[in-house]
């Protein structure tokens, strides 16, 4: 089995599980959208000699966060208009083992059969467990409550994209604390590379100098 066979195989199969619930394959992705919100799954395998280390992610968030944040950070504007995938909440095999909410690690995958288990224990997995609790989180004011209330940037595992998203989604809603968050997550970020810290700080500026395009946007 070569590795374009097993991504070919597990192509196939996920789509044939998730293309009846809505999703359609983006990339290499398999998203289910409704208005601005999407809902998404992915896998990834590595060669390790005779066997694929195979696992896989989840993702939801609404597009225009999406949007908003490339546009910041000077991305072309056909590429922005291209987007079709929101992604601010994240979930990865890894994090779901680590916190004894999955079965394995990984996959590690030596044969057709093999990855078609995979296949069946990940969609069961997404569908019965994940979407739901995604589903849950059914609003920007949700998020907002999430990223800016909650522990989600306290356990970020990707800070400053995290943060980047929690300052948008925050002006979207008219956090009245936008500018608190502001500055106390450009203090979480201080030993950050200066790299990093000047697109935050380039965020910052463009949602500050746009900030009329952002009001009444439905939450």
């Amino acid at each position: 089995m070569t590795a374009k066979e097993l991504k070919t195989f597990l192509s196939n199969a996920f789509k044939e599980k998730l293309s009846p619930l809505g999703f359609k394959k983006i990339r290499d992705n398999y998203v289910l959208t409704e208005g601005d919100r999407t809902y998404s799954l992915t896998f990834n395998s590595l060669n390790y000699d005779n066997s694929y280390r195979t696992s896989f992610s989840a993702f939801t968030g609404y597009i225009i966060v999406n949007k908003i944040l490339q546009r910041a950070l000077g991305e072309d504007e056909q590429k922005v208009n291209k987007t079709k995938i929101g992604d601010q909440i994240y979930l990865t095999q890894v994090i779901l083992w680590e916190q004894g909410n999955y079965l394995c690690k990984d996959y590690d995958i030596y044969t057709l059969k093999e990855a078609k288990k995979a296949v069946d224990e990940i969609v069961e997995h997404f569908t019965d467990n994940i979407l739901p609790e995604f589903k849950k989180i059914n609003s920007l004011f949700d998020f907002d409550q999430l990223f800016n209330l909650g522990d989600y940037i306290k356990n970020s595992k990707r800070l400053k994209l995290d943060i980047m998203c929690a300052l948008v989604i925050a002006k979207l809603v008219s956090n009245p604390n936008y500018n608190s968050l502001s500055k106390n997550y450009q203090k979480r970020i201080d030993h950050f590379s200066e790299w990093d810290k000047k697109e935050v700080n380039n965020l910052i500026q463009y949602l500050e100098s746009n900030s009329g395009k952002f009001e009444n946007h439905p939450a």
